[in-house]
């Protein structure tokens, strides 16, 4: 591993005391951490192993700046390749060369940037550097130094370690350079970037400004700090860490212009503003929807002349007026809060109704208000515990406004499948309940006229509800069944794989013909006389006084190849999803959805409502789904987790997610 892989030239890191343990006996190891803004192609340390080393082996510093050493023993001889670089470091500046002033006490030791380096009682004499280049400082701790570099040059650093009775040198190189290239520029707000009109180096009046700071001699990066680029008498500066200064501004607003005694060719201007100049302040509705138990955000700006200034310092009040409807993400206990920059606010809705957000200019008259409707989306229908993570929820079947039912699956551990089924009767679930000899079951329908109701699945198995039980069947085909229809329980249609389509008439299975292999995923009957069958290839039967005929239109769309699901409430209100396109059908001719979707959307099933609108479950691009309402005139999308499928009753909506129930109900007026 080289120090590329470790770069100590890296946002400020700190180290902490965390050892590894060593066999005792091992040769002592010296080293002293000379900490500054080294370049990330030099070794730390020296490899292969050795009893002594110096860390950095060089260094280039700005003749002016000051770099502070620290000499360190280990027990261990070590190499390069058992430096590690704690991201949870507490005790040593590296940005800047700089320790922590914990470094100055007497007792402070180094004992994280080695790992296999155990701490040892150890002293350092004879520290110092040949020549005049370099003034040596000591500190509290006789094992930390400040090096000042006073003229260019090379200089070399040296000392000895005295551990155990053994005397060990250690060295090190320091070059002093004089800059002649600086950079020296504010860093604008996180958010400024995405702003369309900028005020560039616009920076408030009496702010405290970060500013990215380096110095160069040519192309060569230089190290060490307390020398700055700039050193106007109007600024006050601060060490903040590698490569950032903090600036405290001048509280005046006007322009600042400034210069470098380094680089010739610098020249800054900037522009110091205050409350007086500001003059635009706006909260922004998000662009989606806003739905009960979601969270969004409101986009709050201040600008100036239309424009938005590098950095922002003067607070902002937000208040929500409406908590009952919504709150601060996470805080429904905070009302107001206070902001210094341009950006988005989170909020969580609680309720439907209106969500009015404030936002004021402290110090100003400057406000804006936005008001955003909350719209109801489904409601999670929990079940009588959690579900185990083996059990895998495929479809459900509403019986009545108080009874439904659900279906899917369960594998163990040994991979052993069987199916599963709850029901819910006024508000209570049942047991689960596992029909033996049917391993997944994929769909489930009833007969709102007598009571039968049918699940089918894997292996062409049939559970069939008799009484409070299920009971399995064989339908004689070993084909996947995808969908089932029941008009009564002496009246059963069933589709699948390989261009299966089955009948039940009280006592037996018997296939129908279909002259094809296609995969039929869904089935819809208008009556025991007239029934559809839809597929992929794409493929649309219908099934009418015995006899199968197609009824795919001639003219569908060049994407429609694998319908997915067929929905209707009437021979004039028929609906059929594909991946990326909706067919409907009014008795007469077929028509497609003329309501954009949006792209990437990919529709998975559909139940059509009866007022001339549908609900189609899909996934979009990114894998979030959503139960999406076509409407007569517009569509709108309603979140919903992990759907895999869809029905109703009324205007009762549900989907099932493949651990999850929810509830919805259906009001076009209460629609985004």
């Amino acid at each position: 591993m080289t120090l590329t892989h470790l770069c100590l030239s890296a946002w400020p890191i700190l180290y902490t005391r965390a050892m590894l343990r060593n066999p005792p006996g091992q040769q002592v190891l010296a080293v002293v951490l000379l900490l500054g803004l080294t370049s990330c192609d030099r070794n730390l340390l020296p490899d292969p192993e050795s009893r002594a080393a110096v860390v950095p082996q060089e260094a280039d510093v700005a003749v002016g700046a000051t770099h502070d050493l620290l000499v360190a023993a280990c027990q261990d001889k070590v190499t390069l390749t058992d430096l590690v670089l704690p991201v949870a470091a507490t005790t040593i500046f590296v940005g800047l060369g700089r320790l922590d002033a914990l470094f100055y006490l007497p007792e402070a030791q180094v004992a994280a940037a080695i790992p296999e380096c155990e701490p040892v009682e150890y002293g350092v004499s004879s520290a110092a550097v040949d020549g005049t280049a370099i003034d040596l400082e000591p500190t509290g701790n006789p094992r930390a130094f400040k090096a000042h570099v006073r003229s260019a040059g090379e200089t070399r650093f040296s000392a000895k370690v005295q551990v155990d009775g053994e005397e060990l040198d250690v060295q090190s190189t320091l070059r002093g350079h004089v800059p002649n290239r600086v950079q020296f520029a504010p860093r604008c707000d996180p958010t400024f970037s995405a702003e369309t009109g900028k005020l560039e180096n616009w920076l408030p009046a009496g702010g405290a400004v970060e500013f990215p700071h380096r110095l160069f001699r040519d192309e060569l990066p230089l190290s060490g700090y307390g020398l700055y680029a700039v050193d106007d008498p109007r600024l006050s500066i601060r060490e903040y860490g590698y490569g950032v200064i903090v600036v405290d501004l001048p509280a005046q607003r006007g322009d600042l212009s400034l210069s470098s005694r380094f680089d010739p060719s610098f020249s800054l201007n900037l522009r110091l503003y205050d409350r007086s100049d500001i003059d635009g302040l706006t909260v922004e509705a998000p662009p989606e929807p806003f739905f009960v138990g979601h969270v969004s955000s409101v986009t709050v700006r201040a600008s100036i002349g239309g424009k938005v200034p590098c950095v922002w310092a003067f607070p902002r009040t937000v208040t929500i007026e409406t908590p009952a409807v919504c709150s601060f993400d996470g805080r429904p206990d905070l009302r107001s809060l206070s902001m210094r920059w341009n950006g988005a606010v989170p909020l969580k809705a609680a309720a439907p109704g209106t969500c009015r957000v404030r936002v004021e200019l402290e110090g100003t008259s400057l406000s804006d208000v936005v008001e955003l409707p909350v719209y109801r989306t489904f409601e999670h229908v929990p079940f009588k515990e959690e579900l185990h993570p083996a059990i895998h929820l495929t479809d459900l079947w509403v019986s009545s406004a108080d009874e439904l039912f659900i279906v899917g699956w369960k594998d163990d551990v040994a991979g052993y499948l069987e199916s599963v089924v709850f029901r819910r009767s006024n508000g209570v679930w049942d047991r689960m309940q596992q029909p033996r000899g049917a391993k997944v079951l994929r769909a489930v329908h009833g007969s709102r006229t007598d009571g039968a109701i049918f699940a089918v699945g894997n292996n062409g198995r049939v559970a069939r509800r008799a009484g409070a039980d299920w009971t399995v069947m064989d339908t004689g085909v070993d084909q996947t069944l995808y969908d089932v229809w029941v008009f009564s329980a002496n009246d059963v249609y069933a589709v699948g794989e390989n261009g299966t389509f089955l009948h039940f008439d009280g006592s037996s299975w018997t296939s129908i013909p279909t002259g094809g292999t296609a995969r039929f995923t869904s089935i819809w009957g208008a009556s025991p006389n007239d029934i559809w069958l839809v597929g992929w290839g794409p493929v649309m039967l219908r099934y009418r006084n015995g006899t199968l005929e197609s009824a795919l239109p001639a003219e569908v769309p060049a994407a429609f190849n694998a319908p997915n699901g067929i929905s209707a409430t009437a021979l004039d209100d028929v609906w059929v999803v594909d991946n990326d396109s909706v067919l409907r059908s009014d008795g007469q001719s077929w028509t497609q959805y003329p309501h954009v979707l949006p792209t990437g959307h990919f529709l998975r099933s559909i139940w059509a409502v009866g007022d001339g609108s549908a609900y189609a479950l899909g996934n979009s691009s990114s894998g979030k789904s959503s139960a999406r309402w076509l409407g007569p005139t517009r569509t709108a999308a309603l979140p919903v987790e992990g759907a895999v499928a869809i029905t109703g009753l009324g205007t009762d909506v549900y989907v099932l997610s493949d651990k999850r129930l929810f509830h919805y109900v259906h009001d076009p007026a209460r629609l985004p």
